[in-house]
């Protein structure tokens, strides 16, 4: 798989191992299925930071899987021992959002999977795509919040970065399209 200045998306189960460096490999993954469950057992402290929330204008890659040119969208970093180890971006379409717009307010610094997702036996979830391009492809590389990343943003911002997207379903309908972002100093996923 080549790195590229797009976003060019295959199913996880075309992935080689080959292609993916060891410590990404695994958090692509069903391995991983539950992120933050992830962090916390590869890392000592886990912690979400809200970097924006609120309604914006979708990507080109995020239209086919959301109607329209408007979503609500939810960017976060994960952190684990105090430093990002993940970007990932939510969007839910409009109508979603309105309707079930007092759960997403009260998300707070909490993970929208194991808060909002799981735990709902009407949504369901994609199998992974993968993808892998440059870091400056990311929408969050133009914010930093009080400078409290920027220097880590300057030092990666030329590497690969790993990313995984799927969609939950609820009855069928789309409810949200995450994307999640593996930072290249990412630890190796434990068990």
């Amino acid at each position: 798989m080549n790195i590229v200045k797009s976003q060019n998306w295959v199913d996880v189960s075309e992935m080689s191992t080959n292609d993916v460096p060891d410590n990404v490999y695994d958090w692509l993954t069903p391995a991983a299925y539950k992120l933050s469950d992830g962090i916390r057992r590869t890392y000592e402290t886990f912690e979400l930071v809200r970097i924006n929330e609120g309604i914006g204008r979708l990507t080109e890659y995020e239209k086919p899987y959301i109607k329209g040119e408007y979503a609500y969208i939810r960017q976060i970093f994960l952190l684990g021992d105090g430093h990002p180890q993940v970007y990932a971006r939510t969007v839910v379409p409009l109508k979603m959002y309105t309707a079930y717009k007092s759960l997403f307010d009260e998300l707070g610094d909490k993970p929208i999977g194991e808060n909002l997702l799981y735990n709902n036996p009407g949504i369901t979830r994609s199998p992974f795509s993968i993808s892998a391009f440059n870091m400056a492809c990311l929408p969050f590389m133009s914010y930093s919040p009080e400078g409290r990343f920027a220097r880590r943003q300057e030092y990666i911002l030329s590497m690969p970065i790993w990313n995984r997207q799927s969609v939950f379903k609820l009855l069928d309908l789309p409810f949200a399209l995450i994307t999640e972002s593996f930072l290249p100093t990412i630890k190796k996923l434990k068990n």
